[in-house]
C-alpha cells in the first residue's frame, strides 16, 4: 500500500500541521474540504496509523503524524524544486522552419 501514496497526500499532511485547519490546508491545494478530508484518510489508510487527532475544537498532528512530516518534508522539497527545474529550464528562443515556395502556396488559406 506505500506504493499508493501521493506526493500531494504529504503536502496536504504539511499544510494541515502549519495551518491547524483541514479546510484552510483544502483551501491553499485549491481543492474541497470534503476532498483533502479523503486524501487524509487514504493516506492514514496507507500507512496504518492516525496522522491527524481532531477535535471539535483543535486538530493536531499525533506523534507518528509529525515524524510522517518531518521525514517526507525533503522528500516534497525534492519533487517541487524538480518540477519548477523542469518549467524553468525549458528551451527558449525563435524556432526558424525552412519551407519550399512551393508548399507555402498549397498551405495557405487565401
Amino acid at each position: 500500500m506505500l506504493r499508493d501514496i501521493r506526493l500531494r497526500d504529504l503536502e496536504l499532511l504539511d499544510r494541515i500541521a502549519r495551518l491547524r485547519s483541514i479546510s484552510a490546508a483544502a483551501d491553499e491545494m485549491g481543492v474541497t474540504s470534503s476532498t483533502a478530508g479523503r486524501w487524509l484518510a487514504h493516506l492514514e489508510a496507507c500507512l496504518g496509523v492516525r496522522l491527524v487527532e481532531r477535535t471539535t475544537r483543535t486538530l493536531a498532528l499525533t506523534q507518528r503524524g509529525r515524524e510522517l512530516r518531518l521525514r517526507a518534508a525533503d522528500v516534497v522539497a525534492a519533487m517541487n524544486a524538480a518540477v519548477h527545474a523542469m518549467h524553468t529550464q525549458l528551451p527558449r528562443g525563435t524556432v526558424r522552419v525552412s519551407v519550399p515556395p512551393l508548399a507555402v502556396g498549397t498551405c495557405s488559406s487565401s
